[in-house]
């Protein structure tokens, strides 16, 4: 079991660090040590001008302690034919599987409090006016944080009680109170008390609940590559489409009941779906943050405009995504229904897209003009994508499915 765990714990880094060459690009490293060192400079101007009477410290030393407790889920590696070919060897698992398993991820919290420490670490000797006292504090919310980590381990176990993030977090919030309140040495001695019942209470020889764990492990990856779907393609992500109330009125207005059937099929694939929809998502916030803050208006037109195409460009993808499913074939539809549909739907999201670009311009605008151009290249993007772009698109993608 240990060599699986090593095999698999090496695979794991291996992907890790393959997708990280893609996130930590040059763009990427500078932007962050220019916004590293702004944020530095700023909280070091904020600590030279504060004094203990401050009435922030206290509360932001809590809150940021007590968050950084309970951040870092547990990382399985565990996969789906586990459940049947290590079933066998399921004593094992707790033995040397989960303590592997306990050992990378209480690694992982104890650089992740160790950081948020380091940097509180001024507004802790404010408070509390002795290092002592502050290093007894800083132990404690590490012990707190390993406490927390071996009780996220009890939801892969049954017969044995499970507690959700929301106890976790109070119960670090009131220890992180106790400590700077009252007394860092008490708060760390009844800290140990409860620790160690709990730690008695939760020892892992229970049965090994497999599909809660794989189904968590799988959401965890899943959640990894969605965040590395961001800057490449990541062939693993999984996406799944689901019913999102809150867009129950822009589906009516994008598809109505009444439209044909690839219209109605276009418009829920996108906005219920887990790809299309995020990537649109994505580039319109980016597209509003900066076209409302730029006061330049060739950025400004040039930006909406690019970002408008880029929309189109993302949601054009919905037809050879539909166009696969052998189910559309046998609509008794006219061939070029689905290119009309298509091109109904991608206008109305320009629209749309266009409208939000529109008001968001209106924050930083300087005349009626300067707007009137905007909306003067978006109208002209529009009728490029809807009348040239998509029948060339459409074209291109029928001869291959």
């Amino acid at each position: 079991m240990s060599e699986l765990w090593r095999k698999r714990n090496q695979a794991y880094h291996k992907m890790i660090f393959k997708y990280l060459r893609y996130v930590l690009n040059d763009h990427l490293v500078l932007a962050m040590m220019f916004f590293v060192g702004g944020v530095g400079l700023a909280y070091s101007s904020w600590l030279s001008g504060i004094s203990s009477s401050n009435l922030l410290i206290r509360p932001l030393v809590i809150v940021a302690t007590s968050f950084a407790a309970i951040l870092g889920k547990p990382v399985l590696l565990l996969q789906e034919p586990d459940k049947i070919f290590l079933l066998p060897q399921e004593n094992l698992i707790s033995k040397d599987f989960v303590k592997h398993s306990y050992r990378l991820t209480a690694f992982s919290r104890f650089l992740i409090m160790i950081i948020v420490l380091l940097i509180a670490t001024p507004l802790l000797g404010l408070i509390l006016r002795m290092w002592l006292l502050a290093t007894v504090f800083s132990l404690q919310m590490i012990f707190v944080s390993l406490i927390n980590l071996k009780l996220d381990y009890q939801q892969f176990f049954f017969n044995k009680w499970k507690m959700k993030w929301w106890y976790k977090l109070i119960g670090a919030i009131a220890v992180a109170m106790l400590g700077l309140e009252i007394n860092p040495f008490f708060s760390f001695a009844i800290t140990i008390i409860i620790g160690g019942l709990l730690l008695l209470t939760s020892d892992h020889h229970g049965n090994f609940d497999w599909l809660s764990a794989i189904s968590f492990e799988a959401k965890r990856m899943n959640g990894l590559y969605r965040f590395f779907s961001l800057f490449t393609n990541v062939p693993q992500l999984e996406t799944k489409s689901k019913r999102r109330r809150y867009l129950d009125p822009l589906i009516l207005l994008l598809s109505p009941k009444s439209s044909s059937p690839f219209e109605y099929i276009y418009g829920r694939t996108i906005l219920r779906g887990g790809e299309l929809g995020s990537l649109v998502l994505r580039l319109l916030v980016i597209a509003v943050l900066i076209i409302g803050f730029s006061s330049n208006l060739e950025l400004k037109v040039l930006i909406s405009a690019v970002s408008l195409y880029l929309m189109a460009v993302q949601a054009v993808a919905v037809y050879p995504q539909v166009g696969q499913n052998v189910l559309t074939k046998i609509y008794p539809l006219e061939t070029d229904v689905a290119q009309k549909a298509l091109r109904k739907i991608i206008l109305k999201l320009s629209i749309g897209f266009s409208i939000v670009l529109i008001i968001a311009s209106t924050i930083s605008m300087s005349g009626f003009i300067d707007l009137m151009w905007i909306i003067l290249g978006q109208i002209i993007v529009i009728f490029l994508v809807t009348l040239w772009f998509i029948p060339r698109y459409v074209k291109k993608v029928g001869e291959q499915i």
